[in-house]
């Protein structure tokens, strides 16, 4: 026999996944057009509404208008935003901040809280989990009410696992640090914590602002102050065989740059070659041409940010163009190698890059297009994520509740 059929709890189960995806992608929708777009019947649709209603989970939001043809006005159904609410948590090296959201992703609050002893382990865990409680309690929630909490860390995290093999900015925290297991002996009341690293989180939330990309093989980009990134293949995160996949801030560009040591403790990294320091340094090396522009002092004086090269690039300024070309040369290479690794459908560039205008975009495109033994540049496309330029913390946790509401409703199961 080639394959087992379904059995019909498993059909069922199925079903409801499907309905359950297509509601979240649209604010109210009726049973007959969950029907015609997932291509079941609609008694088996309204069935699963009914049970899903019973449940809490959707609820009715009244009349929509009436067909063309003047038939009978639809019910209109949506999540139920308040069924369940997400704890998500960044442990950042200098505080912690805990956002408490609803099913639909929306944040209701975020406070940052002070590490007591940042350089402990121990304590710096007992931290994590008082945050987690207090956003509880000023929410008025209980235990039940919430369906996850995720955690967001610095450095080399390998969800699977549960383990932070490098917290790279939180050094005093030592190595291979059970930080799951940790955190459940610390937040009992909660039976699903999981871990990952930030980027990979705040790089989850691009589904929100463009939910095709879930067809999609994706690789992120993020640099700013620090780098990330990761790999998501049709809306499933890619952690690699040990948690490394996606850590493009440390994929060596320039093996024989020497001026900087990256924090990873090697030289050449992609982080340290597009970061403000690299910038000064470029502009240093362009001094005796254009030592008395107006930029070159700002960026030498530290007053400068990406944001401004770039936008005396895209108004065809010569000394900003020659850096930000140095700058396009360090993705070409990241984009070409990462290509060939793992050969993406969209590259989607974030952080303080998504500021980088038309000049530095069409001259990346252009010179991947111009890898011609390869063809890259026919079958991938280069974005601009649609997250915001400052990498903030705030859609770090935004990113890990939708990674969280993603995961608690795939494994949900009423019917």
């Amino acid at each position: 026999m080639i394959g087992k059929s379904r059995k019909p709890k498993n059909i069922k189960f199925h079903n409801q996944r499907l309905v359950l995806s297509l509601m979240r992608q649209n604010a109210v929708i009726s049973a007959s057009e969950i029907a015609q777009r997932i291509n079941l019947s609609i008694t088996t649709v309204v069935k699963i509404l009914a049970v899903l209603q019973e449940n809490g989970l959707i609820k009715s939001m009244g009349k929509g208008s009436s067909t063309d043809e003047g038939g009978k006005k639809p019910e209109l159904f949506a999540i139920n935003e308040s069924y369940k609410h997400v704890i998500a948590i960044y442990a950042g090296p200098d505080f912690i901040q805990a956002a408490v959201t609803d099913l639909n992703c929306r944040v209701i609050s975020h406070h940052n809280y002070p590490y007591k002893v940042p350089e402990s382990l121990e304590q710096s865990m007992q931290d994590i989990a008082d945050c987690a409680r207090a956003a509880m309690e000023e929410n008025g929630l209980q235990p039940d009410d919430i369906c996850a909490i995720p955690v967001g860390f610095d450095g080399i995290v390998d969800t699977e696992s549960g383990i932070i093999y490098y917290p790279i900015h939180n050094s005093g925290w030592g190595r291979n640090i059970p930080a799951q297991e940790m955190l459940e002996r610390r937040i009992p009341w909660s039976q699903n914590i999981v871990i990952n690293n930030g980027s990979r989180y705040f790089s989850y939330g691009i589904f929100l602002e463009h939910p095709e990309y879930r067809d999609k093989n994706i690789l992120t980009i993020l640099a700013a102050t620090s780098t990330g990134g990761c790999l998501i293949d049709h809306g499933k995160l890619i952690r690699g065989a040990h948690g490394f996949m996606g850590e493009v801030g440390h994929v060596i560009i320039q093996p024989a740059y020497r001026k900087r040591r990256c924090l990873c403790g090697r030289y050449g990294c992609f982080e340290t070659l597009v970061s403000m320091e690299a910038v000064r340094e470029y502009a240093a090396e362009l001094a005796g041409e254009y030592g008395d522009h107006p930029l070159y002092s700002r960026i030498m004086d530290g007053e400068a940010m990406h944001r401004d090269l770039f936008a005396l690039a895209d108004q065809g300024d010569a000394f900003a163009r020659s850096i930000v070309d140095r700058l396009v040369s360090v993705f070409e290479s990241l984009i070409h190698n990462a290509a060939l690794l793992c050969d993406p459908d969209l590259v989607a560039i974030g952080g303080a890059f998504t500021e980088g205008g038309a000049y530095f975009l069409e001259e990346l495109r252009a010179r991947i297009s111009n890898q011609s033994f390869f063809e890259i540049g026919n079958k991938l496309s280069i974005v601009y994520s649609a997250l915001d330029a400052e990498y903030s913390i705030v859609n770090i946790n935004v990113g890990a509740a939708l990674y969280a509401v993603d995961e608690y409703l795939r494994t949900l199961e009423f019917v």
